[in-house]
């Protein structure tokens, strides 16, 4: 349809506010409408690498995702790639919006270090799990501890550390 052409074109356009516009007003647009736009934003996003203030979009439009359709969100995540932008952008998401039915999602992603993705994950994990593996434990501490996370996500590491460490 001629509005959905519209809406295509509006994304396409790259202009931040029109696609700030564009995720305000997805409550008032269908589903078969939004879904398909929301991933355009989140693929945007993910293509412009974060840049250009795409960041918080993409976060915005993949708690959208989360909202409108969970089973996608879950596949999405699954098949993100280790550690790039879409896995990251889809566990800010997470941190943002607990979802614990993601868990096992989560769970099997590959963490081998303390790269973004992986802190991310780290964090769902340990917020929505009853028990966490002493070694995560200390990777919480570690996070706790850096200086190159933010304090946000230091504040939680710290936090979720003395939860699973009974302190």
């Amino acid at each position: 349809s001629s509005l959905t052409s519209a809406l295509v074109a509006g994304v396409e356009s790259r202009h931040r506010r029109t696609i700030s516009w564009l995720l305000d007003s997805m409550a008032d647009r269908p589903d078969t409408l939004a879904i398909p736009l929301i991933e355009l934003i989140l693929d945007k996003a993910v293509a412009a690498d974060l840049k250009f203030g795409t960041g918080e979009q993409g976060v915005l439009a993949a708690s959208q995702l989360l909202d409108r359709s969970p089973d996608r969100f879950r596949i999405r995540l699954a098949t993100a790639a280790d550690d790039s932008t879409e896995q990251q952008l889809l566990l800010l998401a997470l941190v943002q919006q607990p979802a614990p039915e993601l868990y096992e999602t989560v769970s099997e992603i590959h963490r081998i270090g303390l790269g973004n993705a992986d802190v991310l994950a780290l964090l769902v994990l340990a917020r929505d799990g009853e028990t966490l593996d002493p070694v995560d434990v200390e990777r919480l501490k570690l996070v706790a501890a850096s200086s190159t996370d933010s304090e946000a996500v230091r504040t939680q590491a710290a936090w979720l550390a003395v939860r699973h460490t009974g302190i």
